[in-house]
């Protein structure tokens, strides 16, 4: 399954006032336990959070960036404020994240991940010089922890390539990236799914840059990025 990011999103109706939303998709994040139905959870675009159908102004103040990680019938909430800017919203520390079942809050949840057709995908290196791609790339991070098997969708948004050599680099975000792999099964442990960006440089290994884009939520840690063996997948979407 690799999505189709121009057409996959997340949709949900509010259960106060009725209200619809519709949101893109920066990343999709599948998890494999054994006998289980794979599930899916979705880390979606990054926005400036608005007061909804204001008739003054539309940009909530203080201003503070809003975005959703939702899957396994639960939801949560990243709000981050905007750095450097004085007094800081919410409790001071300049986020306020909530989390939650969806049937609590919503009436309706659904992610609605579109997949993009075989015949429209090929399998690119982008070590091999002779490969010249010319469709959008879509990257696929596959991680293998002791009882669970992670993939990681994303769009690339940006790589460089060492002239004809078969150096090349990747610098991609955001993605929706799990802190604990090896115990994570879905439901509430959707906490340790957060925002990432990454780069790599192979096919075996990527660095990840934890909790864009304001390392807030790392405050009481030291590291700031991680190092993980993986096998990584290019797929090239051809017209």
């Amino acid at each position: 399954m690799v999505p189709d990011f121009v057409r996959s999103k997340l949709c949900w109706e509010v259960r106060s006032g009725g209200s619809l939303g519709f949101f893109g998709l920066d990343s999709v994040l599948r998890s494999h336990q054994a006998n289980q139905a794979p599930k899916d959870f979705v880390l979606t675009a990054m926005v400036l959070a608005g007061n909804l159908y204001s008739k003054n102004s539309l940009v909530k103040q203080p201003p503070y960036l809003y975005q959703m990680i939702a899957g396994d019938g639960v939801y949560q909430i990243l709000r981050t404020g905007i750095h450097n800017h004085n007094p800081h919203p919410f409790s001071g520390d300049g986020l306020d994240d909530s989390l939650g079942n969806a049937a609590d809050l919503f009436r309706h949840l659904s992610l609605e991940i579109e997949t993009t057709p075989n015949d429209r995908i090929r399998r690119v290196d982008l070590a091999d010089t002779n490969t010249a791609n010319s469709g959008p790339l879509v990257g696929c991070v596959d991680l293998q922890g002791e009882s669970t098997r992670i993939e990681v969708f994303f769009p690339i948004r940006h790589w460089n390539r060492l002239g004809s050599e078969p150096d090349f680099q990747v610098e991609t975000g955001p993605v929706l990236w799990p802190r604990l792999t090896r115990s994570f099964s879905g439901g509430r442990e959707i906490h340790h799914l957060q925002p990432a960006f990454l780069h790599f440089v192979s096919k075996g290994q990527v660095e990840v840059s934890l909790d864009y884009p304001y390392f807030r939520r790392l405050d009481q840690e030291n590291q700031r990025s991680e190092t993980h063996a993986c096998q990584v997948h290019v797929y090239e979407i051809v017209a």
